[in-house]
């Protein structure tokens, strides 16, 4: 391999490792590319990222392309990240294909459940290039999980994916400044972190949802603090939390919020080896959190305003509850919506069609329900279970921590979207990767709880 002879004679030479040098000089051309794409309005072609993915996928390691993959999840609002999966995923088959020694049960089940919306072809709007590219994120998933490699560089593939989130936030920041926009009088609207504020940030492919732009900084902040427990953590990730931390913050996404407290509980507790030790850790954490509120409050007064007013509607929901009692309803109707579903394409054109309104499920499991029906919901469960089942057959000794990018999926799509979210179905390969991960406890801890044991 080109990286590897390349990374050899610069150790022999300096007597330094530089692991994954080429990979990484790689990664800042695409980030650098990207800047200039939306900073500067350079007319750059999509397909020079994909001329660019190809490259990266013919000269780099498994876990590189993983983490290219993994880098997607934040520009999952812009490029063409689907093109970009199947080709990382048609490559890694036919230069590993050794690592495709037997048909998993996992990859059958994701076949009946491309093979179910496949059966929707008659339903309206149905479209084959769409059905194609839908699948993206699945079809790179099968491949994750049927492939033999185990071995992989866990802290390579989170810290890609966090340093390419706060690249991302960075741009959106900048393009804030460039407007003459500073943070804390841009937050004295109705404005959140996440949304297009002018034509440049068109560029960027209409940015983001501003709650799943939070999820993406957290599920990105995970990955750093398992770095930090599995003795993998480099200076760059303790900068990083904070700086995803914050831009998380001002999205003013209170599933954010919730979630970042439950990680920030759950990795204190799990690292610690005694009782008291817990408590001291959650005192630094309590201390963390009040120095940090008060930096917030008294830097950014008109952000902890918004914040705050987040908090104090009459329906903290935001109309979420009457959400899944309309499509409880829908579901029950009839034997078709029951047994069948609407199919995953063009959900918003058809719900208009039949009640005159826009309105999508904001719960990720309903949504199945929705789509496909009770077939659909069994068959997605049935997934998810064997490819935790097949990651155990590796790793029969997970913890905690290997979970928490799991969690944070199932929380995160309570009150948004499963299958029709790129940005989930691409953090699906990652909680995978990480239920495969030997990670090593703390002697003498009390409180960590082996799961699947």
């Amino acid at each position: 391999m080109l990286q590897q002879n390349v990374s050899a004679k610069m150790e022999n030479k300096f007597g330094v490792r530089f692991k994954h040098l080429i990979f990484y000089l790689c990664m800042t051309l695409f980030w650098g590319t990207l800047a200039l794409k939306n900073l500067v309005g350079l007319n750059i072609p999509v397909f020079i990222f994909l001329i660019y993915t190809i490259i990266v996928s013919l000269i780099c390691d498994r876990d590189e392309m993983i983490a290219l993959a993994a880098s997607c999840i934040p520009f999952s609002s812009s490029l063409q990240y689907r093109y970009i999966l199947l080709i990382i995923a048609g490559i890694y088959i036919f230069r590993f294909y050794s690592d495709f020694k037997k048909t998993k049960l996992w990859a059958i089940f994701g076949l009946f459940i491309v093979i179910w919306e496949g059966i929707h072809f008659a339903t309206f709007g149905f479209s084959i290039i769409e059905y194609l590219r839908g699948f993206a994120e699945l079809v790179f998933c099968i491949v994750v999980f049927s492939s033999e490699h185990r071995a992989y560089d866990f802290s390579l593939i989170r810290r890609t994916l966090a340093i390419s989130t706060a690249v991302v936030c960075s741009i959106m920041v900048l393009d804030m400044v460039l407007q003459g926009l500073s943070i804390d009088s841009f937050f004295s609207g109705y404005y959140r972190f996440g949304q297009s504020i002018g034509d440049s940030a068109e560029g960027y492919g209409g940015t983001f949802n501003p709650n799943r732009l939070g999820f993406i900084c957290n599920l990105s902040i995970v990955g750093l603090l398992q770095c930090i427990y599995a003795k993998e953590s480099k200076l760059i990730d303790y900068i990083l939390i904070p700086i995803l931390a914050f831009y998380g913050l001002i999205t003013f996404s209170r599933s954010f919020l919730l979630c970042l407290g439950l990680i920030a509980i759950i990795f204190m507790i799990s690292r610690s080896k005694s009782f008291w030790k817990t408590i001291r850790n959650i005192a630094i954490l309590g201390i963390g959190t009040g120095l940090s509120y008060m930096l917030f409050v008294n830097f950014f007064p008109n952000a902890y305003k918004m914040l705050l007013s987040r908090w104090e509607v009459e329906d903290i929901t935001n109309g979420r509850l009457d959400l899944l009692t309309f499509f409880n309803a829908h579901i029950v109707s009839s034997f078709s919506n029951l047994f069948f579903g609407i199919g995953m394409q063009n959900v918003p054109e058809k719900l208009f069609a039949l009640y005159g309104e826009d309105l999508p499920p904001h719960n990720g499991i309903q949504e199945i329900l929705v789509i496909w029906g009770l077939p659909g919901i069994v068959l997605v469960i049935c997934w998810v279970w064997l490819f935790i089942k097949g990651a155990k057959s590796y790793n029969s000794k997970m913890t905690l921590i290997n979970f928490l990018p799991l969690i944070l999926i199932f929380v995160y799509i309570q009150s948004g979207q499963f299958f029709r979210s790129g940005a989930v179905m691409l953090s699906i390969p990652l909680a995978f990767i990480s239920l495969c991960q030997k990670i090593i406890k703390p002697k003498n801890i009390g409180f960590e709880t082996e799961f699947l044991s």
